[in-house]
């Protein structure tokens, strides 16, 4: 008994395969009849993997690769995902200018206190100015009395 062949089918504009197969039964002498526009090698590599796109070659009878593996698609973000993304951004900008605020504050803080620092040193300043002053006025009278002590 003669078994049933697979016949594959080529579109014959493009040759590539069109995924379509149907099974033949052998007539009654055992002969497998092929149908038009078809082939009877199925569209396999020759390591046992598929083409990505089965291509029929007339003139080698046989199958080749037509087509290349398709990119992976990056999917678009969904409405919570971008709604997401613009939260994150605002946040990282709050942050940004709360650590801006911070900075300021930090930044009159420390001329401030240069300021009172500045300020205490000139105080500290006039009063040794203020004291030696005094000093001179004290001496300046001792000598005086002194002075008008060896005279009588």
């Amino acid at each position: 008994m003669v078994e049933s062949k697979m016949a594959y089918f080529i579109d014959p504009e493009t040759l590539e395969h069109t995924y379509d197969q149907v099974l033949i039964q052998p007539d009654e002498e055992g002969n497998h009849i092929l149908p038009e526009n078809a082939t009877w090698k199925r569209p396999i590599k020759e390591d046992g993997s598929f083409f990505v796109l089965a291509k029929w070659n007339p003139e080698a009878e046989e199958w080749e690769e037509g087509g290349t593996p398709p990119k992976p698609s990056i999917p678009e973000p969904t409405e919570t995902e971008l709604l997401g993304e613009a939260l994150v951004e605002e946040k990282l900008r709050r942050i940004r200018t709360e650590q801006q605020v911070s900075d300021l504050g930090t930044q009159l803080v420390e001329e401030e206190l240069a300021g009172i620092a500045k300020e205490e040193q000139l105080q500290a300043q006039a009063q040794a100015l203020q004291d030696l002053g005094e000093q001179v006025v004290d001496m300046r009278l001792q000598q005086i009395l002194n002075e008008g002590g060896t005279q009588s």
